[in-house]
């Protein structure tokens, strides 16, 4: 329950249920990608020039299909530049992005990244999913402060985002009657 407040209270309106997932680690995005499905949410295909545009910016190796996998790579501008990518697809109604701490590299960067984003554009939902030790936990005071939904497992972050696209459906069937 305090998950779904989380999101309902700081976050826009889900207009569907298409979500796109960003992540620097491979387990962790399917792990979300499973969570999303089984709450009825699509993780559907990505435009060709949202995948085009988020491939400049990884190595070949990386997954630029949703969920796109960084592959570890987790800097503030890769964040940065991936989620305006994801918020400008049409095709996409949500976003997650997911960061998953291994120790080499800053859980902080990617969380700033994802909260300017959000100050400057910011016409769709986004979680957040931080996951790993001490470091991850500093991060998750910037999130709240900056009125980001912060969640610790890919699954609760999950059902935050179903419950904003169950209370937009709420809403759109009362405004019917």
């Amino acid at each position: 329950m305090f998950d779904a407040a989380m999101g309902l209270v700081t976050q826009r309106r889900a207009r569907g249920n298409r979500v796109a997932i960003l992540s620097n680690g491979g387990g962790a995005a399917i792990m979300a990608s499973d969570a999303c499905e089984r709450r009825g949410m699509k993780v559907p295909e990505l435009r060709k020039h949202t995948k085009a545009g988020i491939a400049r910016l990884l190595p070949a190796f990386a997954s630029v299909k949703n969920p796109i996998d960084t592959v570890a790579k987790s800097d503030y501008d890769i964040y940065r530049d991936a989620l305006k990518m994801l918020i400008d697809d049409a095709d996409i109604d949500c976003v997650m992005a997911i960061y998953v701490h291994a120790g080499f590299t800053s859980a902080a960067e990617p969380a700033k990244a994802i909260i300017d984003t959000l100050l400057e554009k910011y016409p769709k939902p986004v979680v957040a999913c931080w996951m790993g030790g001490a470091e991850v936990s500093a991060v998750a005071g910037m999130f709240r402060r900056n009125r980001v939904p912060y969640y610790p497992v890919p699954e609760r972050a999950a059902e935050a985002l179903r419950s904003l696209i169950t209370y937009t459906e709420y809403r759109l069937e009362a405004k019917k009657r």
